[in-house]
């Protein structure tokens, strides 16, 4: 999380070009009916990672894109079960160390945790 602030604070105008690729990519996963089972949703998650890490500024910073728009984008007054339903696909995927730490440490920030 902290990459995202640190390119916003130094004024990098690319953060948002890739937050808004990250939104139309996590659209099209979104749509895909897959997406509605944690098992399926699982499996695209893993399926675009290197998407997302490529569109997105680079493995870490794509990384933490990725988890970031993912949980925002479901974020209305309060995260709804969607986001849990995220979460846990999350989990359940074979995504990098590093994105499920992201996961975890967004989770604990958000009070998605249990």
């Amino acid at each position: 999380m902290l990459s995202t602030v640190t390119a916003l604070l130094e004024g990098n105008e690319g953060i948002l070009r890739h937050y808004q690729e990250a939104k139309r990519l996590w659209n099209q996963i979104w749509e895909n009916p897959q997406s509605e089972t944690v098992e399926g949703l699982a499996e695209l998650i893993q399926f675009h990672q290197l998407t997302f890490e490529q569109s997105c500024g680079g493995r870490y910073l794509g990384q933490e894109v990725m988890v970031l728009s993912g949980f925002m984008m479901l974020y209305d007054d309060g995260f709804n079960e969607k986001a849990e339903l995220l979460k846990e696909a999350f989990n359940q995927s074979h995504v990098s160390f590093e994105v499920n730490g992201t996961v975890e440490r967004f989770a604990k920030f958000s009070y998605l945790s249990e």
